[in-house]
């Protein structure tokens, strides 16, 4: 039997029996989970950028419909958050805390904090009168595995909250 015939038989055979199929896999979950999940770690550890690279494929292909299963559920999404914090205040509270740790060392003596302040005005009347939110970005993150900026005035700028979000940490060095 070739490949060819052999994944043929296959498909054929799991639409004849896919019902059956599926509880024998949901049976072998049930009493594999502690294997699987062990497993699953271990994979996931071990294959990061393979992981990254696919979901990055698939976010690509699919990017339409990811924008448009986003608008569709920004209110579920709000209210997960809002819950999520609500329920995880400490680690919430940790985290913003570190973050203002992080800036205040980040922020060096040179700064001008008036001009930083400014960008902070400009996200904040941006979001008021356009349909959609302004952060004030680093463009050279204060944490990130490559580079850490600083908290200074040419180390910002304006962006959409979308664009700011998907960005994260990243930092693409800019050649000049």
């Amino acid at each position: 039997m070739t490949n060819t015939d052999r994944s043929v038989y296959h498909k054929e055979y799991y639409k004849l029996n896919k019902e059956k199929i599926r509880l024998r896999t949901q049976l072998y979950y049930q009493n594999n989970k502690e294997l699987i999940n062990k497993r699953t770690k271990e994979y996931v550890k071990n294959n990061k950028e393979k992981r990254r690279l696919c979901v990055k494929k698939w976010s690509d292909s699919h990017k339409d419909d990811v924008i448009q299963y986003r608008k569709e559920h920004k209110n579920e999404a709000k209210e997960y958050q809002k819950e999520y914090r609500k329920n995880h205040k400490a680690e919430h509270n940790h985290r913003n805390a570190n973050r203002r740790a992080i800036k205040r060392n980040a922020t060096v003596s040179y700064a001008n904090l008036e001009k930083i302040k400014k960008y902070y005005v400009v996200a904040e009347i941006l979001s008021h009168f356009m349909p959609e939110k302004y952060h004030v970005d680093h463009i050279i993150p204060l944490q990130s595995e490559l580079v850490c900026g600083l908290h200074h005035e040419d180390n910002l700028r304006v962006i959409t909250a979308t664009d700011n979000i998907r960005k994260g940490n990243k930092f693409k060095s800019i050649i000049i």
